[in-house]
């Protein structure tokens, strides 16, 4: 039987502020079996609930694949919110492990957002303004 273990997004142990639109997700596999022949990753705002394999944000649904990873090809998951997922994986001989313990990561929010643009405050002052002194 096969225990997924040292779970990264983006390559990162502590993935947080990333940049890109949709995560990569990457583990370790430990255990007896050969193979990793198939797995199931989801990602939710509750790590209990991840944990249990409902997650709200996405769920790949069991793939029949041989690599310990994938890239999200759900909804963009929402920006500077804390997102857990996680992963089980089944072996050549279809033994399905337990969900991993979850981990946290969180995207960036968008370079607009970040550079505060969409701030309602900012906005009423007519923030931010150019050299010509008009709002942007």
């Amino acid at each position: 039987m096969l225990k997924p273990f040292r779970l990264r997004v983006a390559a990162l142990d502590e993935a947080s502020g990333l940049n890109g639109e949709m995560p990569t997700f990457s583990w370790a596999l430990d255990g007896d079996a050969k193979a990793q022949c198939a797995f199931r990753v989801v990602a939710g705002t509750d790590p209990d609930s991840v944990t249990q394999g409902k997650g709200d944000l996405w769920d790949s649904g069991k793939r029949e694949e041989a690599w310990p990873g994938v890239t999200w090809d759900g909804p963009p998951p929402v920006s500077d919110l804390a997102i857990w997922w996680s992963v089980q994986v089944w072996d050549e001989n279809g033994q399905a492990s337990g969900f991993a313990a979850p981990v946290r990561f969180f995207r960036a929010q968008s370079r607009r957002l970040a550079r505060g643009l969409d701030c309602p405050l900012y906005r009423a002052a007519g923030w931010p303004r150019c050299a010509a002194g008009k709002s942007l």
